[in-house]
């Protein structure tokens, strides 16, 4: 990710072909050329007949990288907006930010090192990237020794940013995050219930998780995986009880 402030905006772009061009030690080309013979869905089909199975499959297949990879490019303006709303919900403080051509200079902008965030199932790591780059002390979940995980340590430690990352099923501690963030993870999650217990206790007194939890979603992955425990009532009156802002997106703002 490079990232400049011009005119006190902080501008974006990221070429995912590029960095894993760079991550492979490969050209773009064959980027290019590998991410469009890979097949996700025809893999899952093929792979995957149990949470267990999913699980191994979303650490071990190349195909699942390269997915997590294109359709980051389609949500940048999503993860863009997600971090301008918890800034402005935490400080009330306005952060545009869009596509540029312009690189990232390594120069912290803000202030935030006090602040500690967890990225849930954090894939290849961008909202992470993003409010580590202004100055959070960012944690980092991903499914333990897997592709996406070694790409993202890749590319914090390419920018000199620093990070924590989270063992995969490790139980979180107690009272630590000011900001909990979980995008697209828990539907796909083999027990949704206890991993939102988990983030929500783990927060800090006064601090926020930013949710989406994609209701149709589960209800298919459930079907695939043999009938997983949906969870829908307990984690829509969770929802309920302590959410204090839903957006259009079905993004939910919850504080403890």
């Amino acid at each position: 990710m490079n990232i400049v402030k011009i005119n006190n905006r902080l501008l974006t772009y990221i070429d995912y072909d590029k960095e894993l061009a760079e991550y492979f030690n490969c050209s773009v080309e064959e980027v290019v050329k590998d991410r469009k013979k890979v097949n996700f869905d025809k893999e899952w089909q093929m792979k995957v007949k149990d949470s267990k199975t999913a699980n191994k499959f979303y650490a071990q297949t190349f195909s699942n990288l390269f997915r997590q990879a294109q359709q980051r490019e389609k949500r940048l303006v999503l993860y863009r907006r997600i971090l301008k709303n918890i800034l402005e919900t935490q400080y009330n403080y306005e952060l545009d930010m869009s596509f540029s051509e312009h690189e990232y200079n390594g120069k912290m902008f803000s202030n935030y090192t006090m602040q500690n965030v967890l990225d849930y199932g954090c894939g290849i790591g961008d909202i992470g990237l993003m409010m580590a780059m202004i100055g959070y002390n960012v944690n980092l979940l991903e499914i333990g020794e897997s592709e996406l995980e070694k790409f993202i340590k890749w590319r914090f430690e390419k920018r000199n940013l620093p990070y924590n990352f989270i063992p995969y099923k490790q139980q979180l501690k107690l009272g630590v995050y000011d900001i909990v963030i979980c995008i697209d993870v828990l539907e796909h999650h083999e027990d949704p219930k206890i991993a939102l217990l988990d983030m929500y206790d783990s927060l800090r007194r006064f601090g926020y998780l930013f949710l989406e939890y994609g209701w149709e979603e589960r209800i298919e992955y459930a079907k695939q995986l043999g009938g997983l425990d949906i969870d829908d009532k307990f984690i829509k009156k969770f929802i309920k009880e302590k959410f204090i802002i839903k957006d259009k997106d079905s993004f939910w703002l919850i504080k403890k």
